[in-house]
């Protein structure tokens, strides 16, 4: 081999070409060797075909040249045949003993490019060499560039298409390795950079690549392995068999080669790495690098553009998702206020599609009715925005107008954004419905709630005055009883007095109303069917109502039991049925009463001041009268206020019954319209099977002894006519004006009383808790008696060991019998425990 050069061997298309000297006479293949010599060539020489096809195996040369000697010989010329066959790339001169125009062509046919005559010529030779090394030279380029052009068009055509990303890199590999220029093997991976761990490559696609190398190669890093070191360097990186610097390999791995080629942006950024698998022992094309580094680029581009359209559909899809999932409305409009955007909650608020709604004005869909001033001028300023201005974070108040006609209430929030030189604005719609009717509703429980609170406020204020008032009658009724006794019958002064006691028992009556309405008056609760006094209720009231006034009445028998004052009930019943009798007494109507059970859900509760949920017994009265009007509906039930005229009605009626009601702990609310009447419902709550009552002894009347009486009053005139008339009916009186000395009175001679009778109200020691300290002592009777139930309920009284509680003022009839009745029961007792212990 004469001028061969040792070394990496390379393809280098050139003047300083690589050439294969062949000819099987060695004579001829000296000469021509000679002939080389001195021309810039590095070549071998080979004496067989066989030996021939070996170098052309193992080197790239750029040509060939082949001495056949005879230009007739059939099997030189099957030999330039197969050698054009094998390698297209490759030159060929052919030197014969006779060069023809007909052997030219010939030899043409079957590959040659040029022919030479023998013997030698050297300059001859050398041009022929250099002309065909310069057309190989163009060829070799201009088949270069159509490669790379057609595989970078491939590459375009190729992300045009409708496919996932994943499945273009696919594509693309397959692609890439499908072009026979290229020397590669069908088989190649693509890595692109881990976009949370950025020197970490990740197996993105993969084309025939080992099932070994899938688990292997899922994560590289940078540094490791072939394609981590292309991604570390930057730089592409060729390999032509397995060696040490395959970290990811497995046994029985086939040989071969590598191109890893870096995916680099236009600003340096890198991207990824693609690697292509080629035959073992493959030579270095720089071409083909040159082609993969163009390939890498554009790559890189489709890449970037990908994940750029991936990030925008996502970002769109996040944004439809949350538009269409919003329950309010997201309009969008231009700088002239057409809208361009409209949700599917928009939708919902307006009832109308999208696509109905873009082009018309927001103005369309939003009646101008705002709340106040600075709504209206908002709104003003928004619709009259231009392309110059913003509109600034304002919410107001609106309606809007919902396809189907009617309207609803919206509180919009409105802000601006600049796009593409305009003003955008963007308003986010509420439908406030819910929103006002809780207002509403809590509205109308502080309304009640204030009531509740001002019933309560007068109510106390009653009691205090009926309290006071009390004790002035007691004294007038017990001084004037007192007088009564000491006139002669059918004389002016006795007549004077009857008339003063009458005046007295119906100022008497008065507080006692005052007392119910502020819930101070203590009943006897007993439990009741209120359908029993409902029903008798009733028929005193068809005898007095006229006939124009129809009675309806649906009464559910079976109602469960409340605990009541039949009295009380039947105050309420009467006053409710004779307000809605007086309500059409002119023009006549329709009384309804209904009586039936509810219960009441916790929700149904929420509505009604001081009611829980639970069962309840529903007295309702309606009338089909001229109604309440709505401005005074809410007075109603204050004390002493009424719309009859002067001298028919005292204004107390409602009020005091709203006292019984609430008292029993019920609750009443009225329902009325103009036109339509006015419907009361009262509720009273359900009690099973208990009797909270106190158990009072009946009258017992006759003969009474000379017992002793403690009494005891701050206030002198009462203590005076109490004890006066106590004196008269033959008692014998302690009277004292402290409670105090009264309490030192009995612990000094506890055997002495037989009774006491004594205020509540009094200064340092009231009459219950003096009661309660001389029970402790010795167990008496004792009758407490106050202007006002402040002992709280019976049960209380009771458990303290009072006998009986009497409401001021008390007739002295009442005092004598209530002391006498627990007097004999004193006796009763003592009677039988002297029988015991006979």
């Amino acid at each position: 081999m004469g001028g061969a050069q040792q070394g990496e061997l390379i393809t280098k298309f050139g003047e300083n070409g690589r050439l294969l000297v062949f000819a099987e006479d060695p004579g001829l293949l000296a000469s021509v060797t000679d002939q080389l010599s001195g021309l810039g060539y590095s070549w071998d020489a080979v004496k067989s075909k066989s030996e021939a096809e070996e170098r052309l195996i193992a080197v790239p040369y750029d040509l060939v040249i082949a001495v056949i000697g005879s230009a007739s010989s059939p099997d030189g010329l099957a030999f330039l045949a197969k050698i054009k066959a094998d390698y297209p790339e490759i030159g060929v001169i052919v030197v014969a003993d006779r060069c023809d125009c007909y052997l030219l062509e010939a030899m043409g046919n079957k590959g040659a490019c040029d022919c030479l005559d023998l013997p030698l010529c050297h300059n001859e030779l050398a041009g022929k060499i250099s002309r065909v090394l310069r057309e190989r030279k163009l060829i070799h380029a201009h088949h270069d560039e159509l490669q790379t052009q057609t595989v970078l068009n491939g590459l375009l055509l190729l992300s045009m298409e409708e496919c996932s990303f994943q499945e273009m890199l696919q594509r693309f590999l397959v692609l890439i390795t499908s072009f026979p220029r290229l020397g590669l093997r069908p088989q190649g991976a693509v890595l692109l950079v881990d976009e949370h761990d950025p020197k970490n490559l990740i197996l993105s696609a993969h084309h025939n690549l080992a099932p070994q190398l899938l688990k292997t190669c899922a994560n590289v890093p940078f540094g490791r392995c072939l394609c981590g070191r292309a991604a570390a360097s930057g730089e592409l990186l060729f390999v032509r068999h397995v060696d040490e610097q395959h970290e990811n390999r497995f046994d029985g791995m086939l040989e071969h080669g590598h191109y890893c080629v870096p995916i680099k942006a236009a600003d340096g950024t890198l991207l990824g790495v693609f690697t292509l698998y080629l035959p073992a022992n493959f030579h270095k094309n720089l071409a083909t690098e040159e082609t993969l580094r163009a390939v890498a680029a554009a790559l890189a581009g489709i890449i970037r553009y990908q994940r750029m359209i991936r990030r925008v559909t996502e970002s769109e899809a996040r944004y439809h998702a949350i538009t269409d999932a919003a329950m309010d409305g997201i309009i969008m409009m231009d700088n002239q206020g057409r809208i361009n955007f409209f949700n599917p909650g928009a939708e919902r608020l307006f009832g109308c599609l999208g696509k109905e709604a873009v082009g018309y004005h927001l103005q369309d869909l939003i009646v101008l009715a705002p709340h106040t001033k600075d709504d209206q001028l908002s709104m003003e300023s928004f619709f009259g925005f231009n392309s110059t201005q913003a509109v600034g974070g304002k919410t107001i108040k609106a309606l809007g107008r919902h396809r189907q006609g009617h309207e609803v209430p919206l509180e919009l929030s409105l802000s601006s954004l600049q796009y593409n030189d305009s003003w955008q604005t963007v308003a986010i719609v509420r439908d406030i419905s819910e929103r006002k009717r809780h207002e509403e509703e809590k509205d109308q429980l502080n309304r009640k709630l204030q009531h509740a609170y001002k019933m309560e406020a007068i109510g106390t204020l009653a009691g205090g005055i009926a309290h006071d008032f009390n004790n002035l009658l007691s004294a007038i009724l017990g001084f004037s009883e007192l007088a009564m006794e000491e006139v002669a019958d059918k004389s002016q002064a006795r007549e004077d007095l009857e008339k003063v006691i009458s005046a007295a028992n119906r100022a008497r009556d008065l507080t006692r109303q005052i007392l119910a309405f502020s819930r101070q008056s203590e009943k006897e609760k007993t439990p009741m069917k209120i359908q029993l006094i409902l029903k008798e209720a009733m028929k005193l009231l068809r005898s007095s109502i006229p006939s124009n006034i129809d009675i309806i009445m649906n009464i559910d028998q079976d109602c469960p039991t409340v605990l009541a004052d039949p009295g009380q009930l039947h105050q309420v019943i009467m006053n409710l049925c004779t307000n809605a009798y007086y309500a059409m007494k002119q023009t006549g109507g329709t009384l309804s009463v209904e009586l039936r059970f509810l219960r009441l859900t916790p929700e149904e509760a929420k509505s009604i001041v001081g009611l829980s949920s639970g069962e309840y017994v529903l007295l309702i009265v309606a009338d089909s009268g001229p109604g309440i009007q709505p401005e005074i509906i809410h007075k109603i039930f204050d004390p002493f206020f009424t719309t009859k005229p002067q001298g028919e009605g005292t204004g107390m009626g409602l009020a005091i019954i709203h006292g019984i009601i609430s008292e029993l702990g019920g609750a009443i609310q009225v329902h009325s319209q103009l036109g339509q009447g006015a419907e009361f419902k009262v509720l009273f709550p359900v009690v099973k099977g208990c009797d909270f009552s106190l158990k009072q002894l009946g009258p017992c009347f006759g003969a009474h002894g000379a017992e002793q009486i403690l009494v005891v009053d701050d206030e002198s005139s009462l203590l005076e006519v109490s004890a006066r008339n106590l004196t008269k009916l033959g008692y014998v009186i302690t009277a004292r004006t402290s409670s105090v000395e009264a309490l030192a009175a009995f612990r000094a001679m506890p055997n002495k009383f037989d009774l006491v009778l004594t205020d509540q109200a009094m200064p340092n020691m009231t009459g219950l808790d003096m009661a309660r300290e001389i029970l402790k002592i010795r167990t008496l009777p004792i009758i407490l008696m106050t202007g006002f139930a402040d002992v709280g309920t019976p049960e209380l009284a009771k458990n303290a060991g009072i006998s009986e509680v009497l409401i001021k003022p008390v007739a002295l009839e009442d005092l004598n019998r209530s002391i006498l009745r627990h007097l004999r029961s004193k006796r009763r007792e003592a009677a039988a425990s002297k029988s015991i212990y006979k």
